[in-house]
């Protein structure tokens, strides 16, 4: 009798997944047959991303829809449901990282503070551009200020910056910015920040605060670090090359590794604006403010007074990746929708484009639909779900490793998050 076999077990079979679409936290109920009746041996994963089985029997399995789970299969003991594939509806949620908000100024009306501290408390003045690092450690450009911040494990201190408007390089503490506008991090945490009246680019680094390239009078000279010239810039990003893109008054330029600058798109005169797609200098901004480069070397630009969004290629060539140019707020297809005040802009791993408009955070997907992300065109301080939150004048944009996005609140003097799950 010992040597009888055991005989195998029964295969499993999927019946239905119901319902087929859900978000983060929803109960599912698949039905089938020959499930394991410890709910810890069935193996259910959505999209390849494992979930949390709550109870088992032979025919039904209650399973709790992964975070982040994406659209795709079903799969019990990696056998895959039948019939549609399983439709994960992303939850969006806004959240506030630091700043305490407006403060009530001497005989009445509002406005921003400096204080430096736990998140809750701290005060900003006029936050502009923002970047993260890959520990997750927030720059901010707080304009009103003249200082660079950073938030780290729920503490806001100052980077740089005596809060004196000028120009003085030097110790982190005692150096002196004059319109600190974009800022960019570099992969060894090296801080760059467009010293906007002064026409310079900075470096924090090693806490010693340096001019990168600028001589401190404007214009649009490219070369190396010593004799380059800048006129009011705004924007910066960096890509993985540590290649610094700088936007300024109708041009964008480009700073390489070893401090050289030169010309990227745009051409410009200062103070002159224009429309026109095409091939580098060729092309024509008009007041571009932000910029934000993805992993294949495409920069994205949030041309303002043209109130489009620019896309130039790793090659130089300008296209108009989204907007008609008529102010306003129309939701669509790219080339009919409308911004209305474009001034931040970042791209995510899937190539979808967000830049911050008029109160609110639109999107452009690369299947080039427009829509407003979050807010609404009235402003306010809401935090919550999508649909729910408000802001105040956004400015700055940046995403964080893990996927979140951060935006410099301007109006509400506060650094928020959108998450996603």
């Amino acid at each position: 009798m010992s040597n009888i076999p055991t005989p195998p077990a029964s295969p499993i079979t999927i019946i239905s997944v119901k319902p087929n679409t859900g978000k983060h936290g929803d109960t599912i109920i698949i039905t089938g047959t020959h499930f394991n009746l410890n709910a810890s041996n069935d193996t259910v994963k959505f999209n390849g991303l494992p979930a949390v089985v709550q109870t088992a029997s032979a025919d039904t399995l209650l399973v709790i829809v992964p975070s982040g789970a994406g659209s795709g299969a079903v799969t019990v003991n990696r056998v895959t449901a039948p019939g549609p594939v399983f439709a994960y509806i992303q939850t969006v949620t806004v959240s506030t990282v630091a700043g305490s908000g407006m403060q009530i100024a001497p005989g009445g009306g509002f406005l921003g503070g400096y204080k430096d501290g736990p998140d809750s408390i701290a005060q900003f003045d006029a936050v502009f551009a923002l970047s993260l690092d890959a520990s997750g450690n927030i720059y901010v450009s707080d304009l009103g200020n003249n200082r660079v911040r950073k938030i780290s494990a729920g503490l806001v201190s100052t980077l740089a910056g005596s809060g004196f408007s000028g120009f003085l390089d030097g110790a982190d503490s005692a150096a002196a910015f004059f319109g600190p506008y974009g800022i960019a991090v570099d992969r060894q945490s090296n801080v760059y920040v467009a010293d906007g009246f002064g026409h310079r680019i900075r470096k924090i680094s090693g806490g010693q605060v340096s001019t990168l390239a600028g001589t401190g009078f404007p214009g649009v000279i490219n070369g190396p670090d010593s004799v380059a010239q800048f006129y009011d810039p705004v924007g910066l990003a960096i890509d993985s090359t540590g290649l610094l893109y700088v936007v300024e008054v109708n041009d964008i330029r480009k700073i390489s590794p070893a401090g050289v600058a030169s010309s990227f798109a745009g051409g410009g005169t200062p103070g002159v604006g224009g429309y026109l797609d095409g091939p580098d200098t060729t092309a024509r901004f008009n007041n571009p403010i932000g910029i934000a480069v993805d992993a294949q070397g495409n920069a994205y630009v949030a041309d303002n007074i043209n109130k489009r969004i620019r896309k130039i290629t790793a090659a130089g060539l300008v296209t108009t990746l989204a907007g008609n140019g008529t102010q306003g707020f129309q939701d669509g297809p790219a080339d009919s929708a409308e911004f209305y005040l474009l001034t931040g802009i970042a791209v995510d791993s899937q190539g979808n484009v967000y830049a911050t408009d008029q109160n609110c955070i639109r999107k452009i997907t690369p299947a080039g639909i427009v829509s407003t992300f979050v807010g609404t065109h009235i402003g306010g301080f809401v935090d919550g779900p999508a649909l729910e939150a408000l802001f105040s004048t956004p400015e700055g944009l940046a995403f964080d490793t893990q996927g979140n996005l951060f935006v410099a609140d301007s109006g509400n003097q506060r650094i928020r998050k959108i998450s996603f799950e």
